[in-house]
Formats: structure tokens, sequence, C-alpha cells
């Protein structure tokens, strides 16, 4: 006699492999923080044979060990297959980075983290000719996953409305489900900052932050020429750019021989988890002038560390911001600067900036990420508790 397996939520993990950015920190958190919530709910947790051990030692989480990048076309075709043959019809299943499957079952959640693909594939294929060989793939795989899901977990409300546009269609099916902060961003006293930090950043040296990865819609170089308009050599002020991915893109280096700033920029491939909370807790502020997001982490992060943030008026960032920033249109150069002069000149303003930032991103909280990930699960799946 076969015994019953009891209905299971089963999370594609497969993107918790070492390499950084806001899908895998995102992924990360539900890993840490759904079996918790849910502690009578089965989890699944799909990790890639790459991953370091398990990722997860919940009593009611197992783990399949699954090669294959989720983001890769050929998850897109060939897991879905893979999963109905290890899927009960109660299992719902859990695609966190912006393409379900074909072939996934009905009772399927799909995380959309942006439509950059749709909305301005230029700023995520700026070679022509890739836009032209990839766009169409992304653009059919992204709408078929919209339409395919049971429901939506748009990070962002402006996620959310891109994704409506996308596809009207989806808008019963989208839920906003906002990211948290994660409790290591926290202030620091001033000499463990620069204990962590000194390697990178001599005591004594002022400077901006800038982070992210080396893609267009970050926008890095209008950092620069911001910079550049608003200290001469006399201010020495320095700026240090933390790039994920992509060191020194074309955009960046012109920027850097255009201005002439290469004695005060410093461009880092990428820094440890205390050292980058160090450096937070050290900047004048963090300058985040992206073009597009679909959410903006590093705005929460340098907030909950107390660094004052000059950010973009665009798309999801105010959102995230509120009214505890320096908002500024990223294409504006002259705004850009004036902000910058602003924060690095007058302490008043920083401090009011510091103290906003504090109470903002203590409102983002992982938990409650969970929570409403769990409320949603709970559409499709009445079993859930």
């Amino acid at each position: 006699m076969t015994r019953k397996v009891p209905p299971r939520v089963v999370l594609d993990a497969r993107v918790l492999r070492g390499a950084p950015g806001g899908v895998a920190t995102v992924v990360a958190a539900l890993v840490d923080h759904l079996p918790a919530v849910a502690p009578d709910v089965p989890f699944v947790f799909l990790r890639h044979p790459d991953a370091r051990g398990p990722l997860s030692r919940a009593p009611n989480v197992t783990e399949w060990l699954v090669s294959g990048d989720p983001n890769h076309p050929d998850s897109l075709l060939r897991l879905g297959a893979w999963l109905g043959g290890r899927l009960g019809p109660d299992d719902l299943f859990h695609a966190p980075y912006r393409v379900l499957p074909l072939g996934a079952p009905a009772k399927s959640v799909l995380t959309m983290h942006d439509v950059m693909q749709i909305a301005c594939p230029e700023l995520v294929f700026p070679n022509p000719l890739l836009r032209v060989l990839l766009a169409p793939y992304w653009g059919a795989a992204i709408r078929s996953s919209i339409r395919r899901a049971g429901r939506i977990l748009a990070v962002s409300q402006h996620s959310a409305d891109d994704t409506i546009r996308v596809d009207p269609t989806s808008a019963p099916r989208v839920r906003v489900t906002p990211l948290g902060v994660d409790p290591v961003f926290t202030t620091l006293p001033e000499a463990e900052a620069l204990a962590r930090t000194n390697d990178l950043v001599p005591d004594g040296r002022r400077f901006f932050l800038v982070l992210g990865g080396g893609y267009p819609n970050k926008n890095h170089a209008a950092a620069v020429r911001a910079f550049a308009r608003a200290f001469t050599a006399a201010d020495d002020l320095h700026l240090v750019i933390i790039q994920r991915e992509r060191t020194f893109p074309e955009e960046l280096a012109r920027a850097l021989q255009a201005t002439g700033l290469l004695s005060r920029v410093h461009v880092q491939s990428r820094v440890g988890l205390p050292a980058l909370v160090g450096l937070y807790a050290r900047a004048e502020a963090l300058i985040f002038p992206s073009l597009y997001e679909g959410f903006g982490l590093p705005v929460l992060e340098a907030m909950a560390c107390g660094c004052p943030v000059v950010c973009s008026s665009l798309t999801s960032v105010p959102e995230v911001a509120g009214d505890a920033a320096l908002i500024r249109d990223p294409r504006d150069t002259d705004a850009l600067a004036g902000a910058l002069r602003a924060v690095a000149r007058d302490e008043a303003l920083r401090r009011d900036l510091r103290a906003r930032g504090l109470a903002r991103a203590a409102r983002f909280r992982w938990e409650d990420t969970a929570r409403r990930t769990i409320d949603a699960y709970r559409e499709l799946a009445p079993w859930i508790p």
C-alpha cells in the first residue's frame, strides 16, 4: 500500500549558489523565514548541486538537488515536466525568478521583480545585436509566465503596475509583497566601521558610496558626472563604487576619463558583507541614480545602517525611499550634484536623513514578506493553515 504524501510547497531556490544579487537576496530571505512563519507546512527547496550544503535545517524542509539555472531557457522548457513526475495534485510550486517553467502545475506562484526586458530592453541588452536576438525570447517567456501563474507576487507597487501593463488580465492575480532588510544591516560604532573598511578607505577620507551590478539601468556613470560637478579637487571628497558584476563597463570608463577623476574614484568588484555594512556606516551618503528598479534594496540597506541616501525619482525607488531620502531625477546632473553638495556641507541635513532613514528601514521586515507570501499561497492551496 502506497503511503500518501501530504501536500507541499515547492520553492525553486537554485539561485542560491554563491552569486550576489537582488534575486538571490530575496530567495535567501524566503528560505530563512518561510519555514518559521508556517511551521506546519511541508516545504521542498530545489537546491543547486553547487550550493554549499543544505539551504535549511528547519524540520519542515526537504531539499531536492536539481541542476540548471532558474533563469535559463532550459529551465523554462524542461523543469515543468520534471516537476510533473514528482508533484501531487495539491502541491504548490513557487518560481521566484520571473520565469515560470512550461508545464508547471496550475497551483503556481511567480515572483515578478521587474519587466525590464519588455519595458526597457536597451537597459538589459545594451548591445543592439544581442537585443535583437534575446529580447523577443525574454518578452515571450515573461508574458507566458504571467499568463499562466495562479498568483503573481510583485515586489513593489511599481512592479505590480508594470506587470499589469504587460498583461492586463493578470490584475486579479497580482499581490504586492514588499521586500525587507536583513538585521545584519545596522548602525556601527565608528571604530568598528573603520576596522572593517580601513583597507578599502583609509581613516579620515570622506566618501560617497555607489552600489550595484554594473548594468546600464544602475546608471553609475551619472553618479560620476554628478560627483564631478558637485566637488572640485579642493573638496577632497572621494567616490567609492562597488560593482557586483561587470566592473568598469564602457560608459563608466568613459565618464571617468571625461571628468578626470581617476584619482578620486575607486571601483571595487565586490566586498564582503561586514565591509559593506562598514562602508554604509562611514559614507557621506549612498548615491543610487537608477533608471529602472523593481524595488531597490540598497536604499533600505543604507538607511538601516544610518547612511543618508540620494536616490532616483524613477520607477520603484521613491516608493521604497519614502520621505527619508533626497530624491532627484537621475537624468539631471545638476539636480544630483546639488543634492550631493547639500549632504556634504550640511551636518543637520545628514542627521535628519539618518533619523528618517532608520525609521523608514525599520518598516520593511523579511518576516512580513514571508507572511504575505504565505497569504498568497493560501489563496491557491487552502490546505495551508
